[in-house]
């Protein structure tokens, strides 16, 4: 494996992880190296309570990170009228301070930050005491953000890719086709290195240096995404795979909450 890298299984609130996670945190799970969790909206104003729900539901572990970030999901969340989402009247600083109290009293071993742009963790490294342990963001071929993963490396912060298959069960962001297993590209590297299109995706992550947590919850599948260890990309594939960077996001939190994120 790359140093640095690695996969683990991905336990944000949104998604039932906690639970899961807590149900079957003892057993062991080949690739994995420690579980995350992502504050809900309302968890955002009070750190606290979202560490103490996270206990609830999973076996603690040294290795957890508590992760802050802005909310997700396309649940319960409070809307104007015209269907934009209704946000805390609360700073990063004020929530970011309360985290850093979590790892004080040893209630979280790290903290960290999910969807942070580049502005943003230029505005938190100013006051931070605690430099964020990872940033979670979007991570594929179509979309891979070389500047904001340098900056974050280069300022100790580790990079956690999530879509690393540019998700391809969510069909309604599958824009002119961009589906990576259909890419050519990428059909042909697999063809080459005998290995499948999620193999060859999951293995330009980690050469990346950051941490892919693709999403399945079939078995075979599963198995067969730990399986990127035994073979390497040679750096010219990896620039054949970074060429096809279109920055298209297949999570865009403006189709749901009319917020441009990311513009």
């Amino acid at each position: 494996p790359v140093p640095g890298s690695t996969m683990v299984r991905e336990t944000q609130g949104q998604h039932d992880g906690e639970r899961a996670a807590g149900q079957g945190g003892r057993e062991p799970f080949a690739g994995e190296l420690g579980q995350e969790v992502e504050p809900e909206f309302e968890a955002a104003r009070l750190p606290g309570r979202a560490c103490e729900q996270f206990e609830d539901q999973v076996v603690r572990d040294t290795s957890n990170t508590e992760t802050q970030a802005r909310p997700q999901g396309q649940g319960d969340e409070p809307l104007y009228e015209n269907g934009r989402l209704v946000t805390a009247k609360i700073p990063l600083r004020e929530t970011w301070t309360a985290m850093e109290a979590l790892v004080k009293q040893g209630l979280v071993k790290a903290i960290g930050v999910a969807n942070f742009t580049g502005p943003m963790l230029v505005d938190l490294l100013t006051y931070a005491r605690l430099v964020p342990a990872m940033n979670q963001i979007e991570l594929h071929p179509y979309n891979h953000q070389q500047k904001l993963v340098e900056f974050c490396q280069s300022e100790n912060i580790a990079v956690t890719a999530y879509s690393p298959l540019g998700s391809p069960g969510n069909t309604s962001r599958h824009q002119d086709n961009l589906n990576l297993f259909n890419d050519p590209v990428i059909n042909q590297l697999a063809q080459k290195y005998g290995k499948d299109p999620a193999q060859i995706l999951l293995r330009w992550g980690i050469q990346r240096r950051t941490v892919v947590i693709p999403k399945s919850v079939h078995p075979d599948r599963i198995k067969s995404n730990i399986q990127v260890f035994d073979f390497s990309l040679n750096q010219e594939d990896m620039d054949l795979i970074a060429a096809l960077d279109k920055r298209h996001r297949f999570v865009d939190p403006d189709e749901w909450w009319h917020i441009p994120y990311f513009d």
